[in-house]
């Protein structure tokens, strides 16, 4: 498991902390979403549940497209945790978790 590094830095005097993040998966996180964006073509703004397969959460969500709900994956879930695409899905077989 490959998690982001946080790496913490403190001004003398404590005046001012510092907190900076080094985001390593971005990259890669980046690679999946347009290989994912590509198997949907012309798909992106249909709504969610309409292009991807076990979608739990968000069933029957109206006007929240799959180009949406990748963001939120890639932005919302992967950066904020720490990890890429690969910690919950296998790649090329997205929808199994």
């Amino acid at each position: 498991m490959v998690i982001s590094f946080l790496s913490v830095s403190f001004t003398p005097g404590g005046a001012k902390n510092r907190i900076s993040y080094t985001d390593i998966l971005e990259e890669e996180r980046l690679k999946y979403m347009n290989e994912v964006l590509e198997s949907i073509k012309g798909k992106e703004k249909m709504n969610t549940d309409s292009v991807f397969k076990n979608i739990q959460l968000f069933k029957g969500t109206k006007n929240f497209t799959a180009e949406h709900f990748l963001l939120m994956m890639d932005i919302g879930w992967g950066k904020d945790l720490g990890v890429s695409c690969t910690y919950c899905h296998v790649p090329g077989k997205w929808e199994s978790d």
